[in-house]
């Protein structure tokens, strides 16, 4: 008995593997009728789509001007063509033109992608759904109409087509899909209508020659690398609706000016305006709260920017490189400076650091040329390596902190690492709080510095009192020795009736 189930066994394994090699070995056919050279499928008793010969590569096949009829004639039964079947032309690299017939309603995914050498289609009116990649790589394609009764342009539609220089998009559509017009280098121009309520990731990158957009108001997000590297695109304007900008959605936008931006906005993600080396302003709505690491990185020519107060957190590299930022303003909710926030801000002369502020992230600063003084708030506990490299214009450091931090000042080995390396510590002057000079002295990082002077931090001290006698001021002058009448902000040195002096900083 267990011989005979063994050799059953062994039987029905041969026969499923020989009924494999047949069936691989069959060419299965993708249509069920041909007529004068052009494939179909039966969709229903008497209406058909036009699909491809063999596999879909077969397509390859048609080629020159290709006329769809309106109807067909099988074994007396007429034949109505409804809809361009998935794949349909796909590869056929020959064809220049199509003529499809009114009755079509659909044109499916895929349907003439590659069709490289196709210069001019027209997409009959009753056309509702256009599918996934349908044109996309169509490189010859200069010009195309979407009909009215289109809602939807779905993903890579027309991504790569490279010669298309305009299409209108119908008023009734509500949703561009991801990289739908994704390496469009020719478009110099598109009108998104008003009831867009979706427009997917990377929909518009690398169209090089779009000048200008604006985003409606019914669209609420922005998604990622949405137009991410279309260098030419100089105006930029968003809707009421968009609350979010996605990461790296104006990435490398080197010739954008300007951008307005809608009050309904809440995030702006990593890199979101990385390299947009043109622009000179833009408003951040007050009821931003959260900006991405790099947002702003690379915007080379950007002079200033306000931050609202409800952003709690500047991530690190978000401002990096912005060589022509002179003032900045950090919300005073911030807790940290993040590595990098500033690092590359050469034209920066004053920032004002949060009293909140306990930590000062690596390269935080670095390369702040322009700096010429910083005071650093009371509560910092960590200060991370490079944070003030090559800091080389700072001529005063006022930190009030009364236990420092030790820093890294580096070697010849690690000379990038030093906190405050390529300052120059013979002239730069550090104050530090009353009774505190000793201890910042033998601080590593901190004893590197000449002049340590002891500083009373409280704003604007007008009067003392010295074992019950009154002291009153006489003369007071800024910390190069020009005399000034009133508080001035910034270091004063102040001359006392008894002949003390004192430094006070002045808010």
């Amino acid at each position: 008995m267990k011989t005979i189930k063994k050799f059953w066994r062994n039987a029905s394994c041969r026969g499923i593997m020989l009924l494999l090699f047949v069936l691989m070995n069959v060419q299965v056919f993708a249509y069920d009728f041909e007529s004068d050279g052009i494939y179909y499928n039966l969709t229903s008793n008497n209406t058909a789509e036009v699909t491809y010969g063999g596999t879909y590569l077969a397509s390859a096949l048609y080629s020159g001007e290709i006329t769809i009829p309106n109807e067909i004639t099988l074994q007396n039964t007429l034949i109505t063509v409804t809809a361009i079947g998935d794949y349909a032309f796909y590869f056929c690299s020959s064809l220049t033109s199509i003529n499809i017939p009114d009755g079509v309603t659909e044109i499916g995914d895929w349907a003439f992608r590659s069709c490289t050498s196709l210069t001019e289609i027209n997409i009959p009116d009753n056309v509702i759904t256009i599918g996934d990649r349908a044109f996309e790589q169509c490189e010859s394609l200069t010009e195309i109409n979407i009909p009215d009764g289109v809602t939807a342009i779905g993903n890579w539609v027309f991504g790569n087509c490279y010669s298309l220089t305009s299409i209108n998009i119908p008023d009734g559509v509500t949703e561009i899909g991801d990289h739908a017009f994704r390496g469009c280098t020719s478009l110099t121009e598109i009108n998104i209508p008003d009831g867009v309520t979706s427009i997917g990731d990377l929909a518009f990158a690398e169209c090089t020659s779009l000048k200008e957009i604006n985003v409606p108001d019914r669209v609420t997000e922005i998604g990622r690398s949405t137009f991410n590297r279309c260098s030419s695109l100089t105006s930029v304007t968003i809707g009421n609706g968009v609350t979010s900008i996605g990461d790296l959605a104006f990435y490398y936008c080197t010739s954008l000016t300007s951008i307005t931006i809608g009050n309904g906005l809440t995030e702006i993600g990593e890199s979101a305006f990385a390299y947009c080396s043109s622009l000179l302003s833009i408003t951040i709505p007050e009821g931003v709260t959260s900006i991405g690491e790099g947002a702003f990185g690379g915007c080379s020519s950007l002079p200033s920017i306000n931050i609202p107060e409800g952003v709690t957190e500047i991530l690190g590299g978000t401002f990096s490189g912005c060589s022509s930022l002179t003032s900045i303003k950090i919300p005073e909710s911030n807790r940290s400076i993040y590595s990098g926030t500033f690092s590359g801000c050469s034209s920066l002369t004053e920032i004002h650091i949060p009293e909140g502020v306990t930590s000062i992230g690596e390269s935080a600063f670095d390369g702040c040329t322009s700096l010429t003084s910083i005071t650093i708030p009371e509560k910092v506990t960590e200060i991370g390596d490079a944070a003030f490299y090559n800091c080389r214009g700072l001529k005063e450091i006022n930190s009030k902190i009364i236990t420092p931090p030790e820093l890294t000042v580096g070697t010849s080995a690690r000379l990038h690492n030093g906190v405050f390396w390529g300052i120059d510590y013979n002239t730069c002057v550090l104050n530090v709080p009353i009774d505190c000079k000793e201890i910042y002295s033998q601080t590593t990082g901190w004893s590197e510095f000449y002049n340590i002077n002891e500083v009373d931090f409280s704003s604007g001290i007008e009067n003392v009192n010295v074992d019950g006698n009154d002291v009153k001021e006489v003369e007071r002058y800024t910390l190069d020795g020009k005399n000034i009448q009133t508080p001035k902000s910034g270091i004063n040195v102040i001359m006392y009736s008894d002949g003390s002096t004192r430094k006070v900083i002045v808010k």
